[in-house]
């Protein structure tokens, strides 16, 4: 099936994309009618991809929200989209429309590419200012030991806060976690080329 979402130029409806991602070999994103393939990641954006899941879960535990990496699809507000971010934090079973589709979210954090940055921060970025929940957005460099910050505030402004080097000190108010940078990026060879 996965030959069946690939074809460009191809307009699709949602329930298309949705009943064909179901059977797909590789990850798909649906943006307003056409499909995009979520190509393999690097190596380092796995590894950050782990560390900021494993960190969060180690968290999060026993308390009622979840850490997902990579595989939990979300569906933004405005209009048909559909995106996988890279991790997402859930509070609460109200959030999924089904198994592997959330519909809300507290925490998306999303690890930069150079195929997807502009879109994570833009159109992605607006379309994850309307869910609900949504208090914070982040994303992580994978080029350099830096991460970007954006806090909703009370007014519903998005405050904005750039964080960089090994000891920097990273708060996710959305779930109560401080921890460092240093711990996000171990294992990625950028802490050896810092020190």
């Amino acid at each position: 099936m996965a030959s069946a979402l690939a074809k460009a130029d191809e307009y699709y409806t949602a329930e298309d994309y949705l009943r064909n991602e179901r059977e797909a070999d590789e990850r798909h994103e649906y943006w307003q009618g056409e499909v995009f393939n979520m190509a393999g990641a690097s190596r380092i954006h796995n590894i950050l991809s782990l560390n900021v899941g494993a960190e969060l879960r180690n968290h999060l535990r026993g308390k009622p929200c979840r850490p997902y990496v990579a595989d939990l699809r979300v569906k933004l507000h405005v209009r048909d989209q559909y995106v996988y971010p890279d991790v997402v934090v859930v509070c609460g079973q109200a959030a999924f429309v089904e198994e592997d589709l959330a519909s809300d979210a507290t925490l998306i954090i999303e690890v930069l590419s150079p195929s997807t940055e502009s879109r994570d921060r833009g159109a992605k970025f607006f379309g994850y200012q309307n869910l609900p929940s949504l208090q914070e957005y982040v994303l992580v460099s994978q080029e350099a030991i830096l991460v970007e910050v954006f806090r909703k505030e009370q007014s519903g402004h998005w405050h904005y806060e750039v964080l960089q080097g090994l000891e920097a000190a990273l708060k996710l108010e959305s779930v109560a976690y401080s921890g460092t940078l240093g711990e996000w990026y171990e294992d990625t060879g950028l802490l050896e080329e810092a020190a």
